[in-house]
């Protein structure tokens, strides 16, 4: 977990990205993706390394007597720091079980019962940490993570493509998070996106609304509007768009046949290199269709 090829954690729960418990809330961080530094420094790493050995001096120390028993004050700092780390993991439970103990000890109440209920806490404290999952992202995944568009189109698309781009960003995190045939559905939703814009942009009407189109009756309609356009008067600099486009959708339709329609019908699973891939073909596709259309 602490190799130098670790650049963030995210935490996943029933293959989505989202903790089983909160993270504090000072965080802020997309997703919940953490660094390492985060849970050192803004999680309290060194109160979390403590918890267990606090936790192990109160339980055999509520039980002995003399030098060796839990002292008032000892009682109040260890709990109450276990108290805290609880609250902030979003353990409310756990934390008001730590107050509620630190009252009975702050009452004098010592003994077998005070050293099973502080043993208790421990477990509850073990459960709540067995339960969380931490997944490591490895360095290069990260960009893919962050910002899938801006790793492989090199920036935002323009703002029609904002579906597009959604699909793209959700393909990276796939991608990052291990689950590459998701990965590779995501990036054809964010082509099939892009043809619903082209067709807008064209002015191509349809008896229903575009996103419930077929999409090989969507590239047939664009190709066909696309190459009556050209047989018009144009000048050298729509001529040349025009023939971009064509090949864009030419290059949609390669992309439903090689992997949509696989992918779609679960007709295929993806492995991580030719996941990689398809997004670095996706990518490139609609850095020049933001940019052309």
């Amino acid at each position: 977990m602490a190799s130098a090829t670790v650049k963030g954690l995210a935490r996943v729960q029933n293959g989505s990205v989202a903790p089983p418990v909160p993270f504090p809330a000072t965080l802020g961080t997309p997703y919940r993706l953490v660094t390492l530094w985060d849970i050192v420094n803004l999680l309290d790493g060194d109160e979390l390394v403590s918890l267990w050995s606090n936790l192990l001096d109160l339980w055999m120390g509520f039980d002995m007597t003399g030098h060796s028993a839990v002292e008032l004050e000892e009682a109040r700092t260890k709990l109450g720091r276990v108290a805290k780390l609880c609250h902030d993991f979003g353990w409310s439970s756990l934390g008001d079980q730590a107050s509620r103990l630190l009252k009975r000890a702050e009452d004098g109440e010592r003994g077998p019962v005070m050293s099973a209920l502080a043993d208790d806490l421990r477990l509850g404290i073990e459960d709540g940490l067995g339960r969380l999952r931490l997944v490591a992202l490895d360095e290069r995944d990260h960009p893919y993570f962050e910002n899938a568009t801006l790793k492989l189109c090199r920036s935002a698309l323009r703002p029609e493509f904002s579906s597009s781009e959604e699909e793209l960003n959700l393909a990276g995190k796939a991608l990052a998070l291990g689950l590459s045939t998701a990965s590779v559905s995501h990036a054809m939703r964010s082509v099939e996106a892009s043809l619903h814009v082209l067709a807008r942009l064209l002015g191509i009407g349809f008896g229903t609304p575009v996103e419930l189109q077929d999409w090989a009756v969507l590239t047939q309609k664009i190709q066909a509007e696309i190459d009556k356009q050209q047989k018009l008067p144009r000048g050298e600099s729509k001529s040349e768009k025009q023939q971009t486009l064509a090949q864009l959708v030419l290059n949609a339709d390669h992309f439903r046949l090689a992997w949509r329609n696989h992918v779609q019908h679960a007709r295929e699973k993806y492995e991580d290199e030719e996941a990689r891939k398809v997004l670095a073909h996706v990518g490139d596709y609609l850095k020049i269709l933001s940019d052309t259309a």
